[in-house]
């Protein structure tokens, strides 16, 4: 995924890479990506630094 929530996209850019090690299974992949809802991928914060108590 080359994008987050939040980031800016511009027409063209691109937002992830599919790899496949057959082309069927890339072309499956392709097909299914544009068929489905959006994916949503929130962040997960692991620690914070800096915060006063």
């Amino acid at each position: 995924i080359h994008k987050k929530r939040g980031d800016v996209v511009k027409a063209g850019d691109p937002l992830l890479t599919i790899y496949a090690e057959k082309e069927w299974k890339l072309d499956n992949a392709i097909e299914v990506a544009r068929a489905e809802a959006p994916i949503v991928v929130s962040g997960m914060i692991l620690e914070v630094y800096g915060r006063s108590r």
